[in-house]
């Protein structure tokens, strides 16, 4: 993800690659400072 992110910022798009975080359940999460990604998994 660094080299993604660094293609991205010369283009002058900023990207966070800060670790990601993992909820579980109905858990919400609320940041006023980035747009966020949600990737849902499934697993057994």
């Amino acid at each position: 993800m660094g080299n993604t992110a660094t293609i991205f910022s010369t283009k002058g798009i900023a990207i966070d690659i800060t670790p990601p975080t993992v909820g579980n359940g109905t858990m919400s999460f609320t940041n006023n400072f980035a747009q966020n990604i949600c990737v849902p998994l499934e697993y057994d």
